[in-house]
């Protein structure tokens, strides 16, 4: 892994975290997330942002969901 793109992911983290913005979603939407720059084979996010476009398949509480990403 290229510590140069996890030290990126790290500030873009903190940037995402302290937004602290509340966000209505529903179950269905297609949201762009920042998934970030990941260890091993998860996903990881492209682009400056890190991010990829998720369908929100299950909404768990009012802050969190299940997504699956709509990219390779």
């Amino acid at each position: 892994m290229d510590k140069r793109e996890f030290r990126d992911w790290i500030e873009v983290k903190i940037d995402v975290h302290g937004r602290n913005i509340a966000r209505s979603f529903s179950e269905g939407e297609i949201w762009w997330c920042a998934v970030g720059k990941n260890v091993g084979v998860e996903i990881n996010g492209k682009g400056r942002t890190f991010a990829r476009p998720m369908i929100i398949m299950r909404k768990l509480n009012r802050h969190s969901f299940m997504a699956v990403p709509l990219t390779s």
